[in-house]
Order: C-alpha cells, then structure tokens, then sequence
C-alpha cells in the first residue's frame, strides 16, 4: 500500500492528473515508511528510506520514479493502469494530428507546389533567402508578374535563369541580374574596398571608381584621393534583409 500511495501522490502532484484512488490518499496515513508486510523485493527497495520524513520521502520517490512525462508512459505497475483512458485517447490524438499537419506543410513546401504557387509559398512562409528548389532559376509561373513589374517588352525573351527570387515578410522579390548585378549576394557594407584601393594607386585621383573595380556589391561610392581609396555616400537603401533596394522589386501577385 505504501508503494502505491507514494507513486500516486507523485503522479498527482507533478502532472495535476487525477489519480482513482484519492480517497486513499485522503485517509491513508503514512508518517513513516513502515517494513512490515513488504515483499523480499519492496523490503530491499523501501529499506533505505526508514526513519525518514513525509517531504523526504517524497523527494526521493520523484528522484527514483523520474521525470512526470515518464511515469506517465510506463509500460508496467499501478500508475499507468490507473491513468484515465480518455486522455492517453487524447494524447494520442494530439500527436497524430501534429504529425499530419506536418506532413501537410511538408507537401505545401515541396518544390512543384513551390514552383505553381511562389506567392502562396512566401505568404506560408514570411521571410526566406534561399526558397525551396533554390533563388535561381525563378518560377515559370511568375514570368507575367515580372515582366509587368519590370516593365519589360513582350519581345523581350524571358530566362527565368537570369532572375532571382526569395520571401520578405510574406511577399514575393525579383532581383534582374542584368548588367552584372549581384543578385545572389546581400549588399557589402565593408568600411575598406580592396578593389578600389588597387585601383586608386594607378589613378592617384579621381572622382568616382567604376564598379569593375569596386565590385557591383558594395553600397558605397569610392573616389580616389592622393592615390588612396575613399569611401563616399550611400549609393541606395538596404532592405530588412541587406539587399540593395534598388536591385529587388516586390512583385505583385494581383499584376497580370
């Protein structure tokens, strides 16, 4: 009985379930761990704890039962058979609906339901740099959204390869590659250009440093004074992610 009492007072205190034999809990009195009437085993069990307190008891029965979630999955002894049917039914159910709605994003995020539906994709998915199946080549589906967006001709050939794409905040961005813009990588923000240093020691002074020099990802102007490179203004706003602004553009889902 003691045996039983103390795990059903442990499984009532750390988990809040009800245990079905409350009413012995209320009456049965155990200020100390008596031996008498114990098994060979519960003697050999229980033997250490003799002479010790109600809370001290208690504290060691949680030490040696273990953590609440694993007395509440034992295969074996009363406390398992005591717990109520309807919420292992329940806690089954939990699980089972967790693991099907994971395997319902799971299909929602693969790459053919990516590349049908970016815009639905980036709504799911708030913010990513690298969606599923890769920033380039773009989507099939958002050619008419782009062109309209980018203003391009309609005899312009369109080469999904020649754009990027990626989520911020729910919506969909196009990067155009065009002229060697670095769609690829986020803008660099570096106080030190070795590209226009190199360049400035042959061109001791000089208003502005071309970008073959200074690389297409710098967000700075660089001039060259006395034969050293010198960093100017901002050459466009950054985006919550780092990317130049004036490369990326949102793409509305409602152009056609």
């Amino acid at each position: 009985m003691n045996r039983l009492v103390l795990r059903a007072e442990l499984l009532e205190r750390q988990t809040g379930f009800a245990s079905d034999r409350q009413d012995e809990l209320r009456h049965v009195e155990t200020p100390s761990l008596g031996l008498e009437g114990l098994s060979q085993t519960d003697h050999k069990e229980y033997a250490p704890w003799a002479g010790f307190s109600r809370p001290q008891k208690l504290a060691k029965c949680r030490h040696r039962v273990g953590a609440a979630h694993d007395e509440l999955f034992v295969t074996r002894g009363p406390a398992h058979a005591r717990l109520p049917r309807m919420r292992l039914l329940t806690i089954y159910a939990l699980v089972f609906l967790a693991a099907f709605a994971d395997g319902r994003t799971a299909m929602a995020n693969s790459v053919p339901a990516v590349a049908a539906d970016p815009f639905g994709y980036c709504a799911r998915i708030g913010t990513i740099d690298t969606p599923a199946g890769g920033a380039s080549p773009v989507p099939a589906s958002l050619e008419p959204r782009v062109r309209a967006a980018l203003h391009l001709a309609a005899d312009t050939p369109f080469k999904p390869s020649m754009f990027y794409w990626r989520c911020m905040q729910g919506a969909v961005y196009v990067c155009d590659t065009g002229a060697n813009i670095p769609c690829e990588t986020k803008a660099n923000r570096a106080h030190h250009n070795a590209g226009a240093e190199e360049f400035c020691r042959t061109h001791a002074d000089l208003a502005s440093v071309p970008a073959f020099a200074t690389g297409h990802a710098t967000v700075y102007a660089w001039s060259c004074v006395a034969g050293h490179a010198v960093r100017g203004k901002v050459l466009a706003p950054l985006d919550r992610r780092g990317y130049r602004s004036d490369f990326w553009h949102r793409i509305d889902a409602g152009v056609d």
